[in-house]
């Protein structure tokens, strides 16, 4: 892919994540060198030199492209964004949020869902 190719992608993406209507904080380079794990304070997010407004989906789609090393192909990364749904869910459910979100939650979750089937 050429050079230009590359930037005019880089703007359509840029363009299409920033007219998404669920905005939320992101950090913007979630890799595991900004992850700190501790057993007492639990994750802690560091280096915010990215920070900024952006869909939740942003730092999920850099983190599977960039830390999560071993996704060999489409359907690995359907698995883990299985894996990744299904721990967002339950954890939704204990907070009670779901009942905060309505009908916002059912869109995402089918909106999950058509991402997770298989493309013809």
């Amino acid at each position: 892919m050429s050079k230009d190719a590359l930037r005019w992608a880089a703007r359509g993406i840029d363009a299409r994540l920033k007219a998404d209507r669920m905005q939320t904080m992101c950090h913007g380079d979630p890799k595991g060198a900004n992850i700190m794990w501790d057993d007492e304070a639990g994750v802690s997010f560091y280096d915010f030199q990215w920070f900024g407004k952006a869909p939740p989906t942003k730092d999920l789609a850099y983190f599977f492209g960039v830390a999560a090393g071993g996704l060999s192909s489409e359907e690995s990364e359907r698995e883990l964004l299985r894996y990744y749904h299904g721990e967002l869910s339950k954890l939704l459910v204990a907070r009670m949020h779901c009942v905060e979100l309505g009908c916002r939650a059912q869109r995402v979750e089918s909106k999950f869902k058509r991402m997770l089937s298989p493309k013809p």
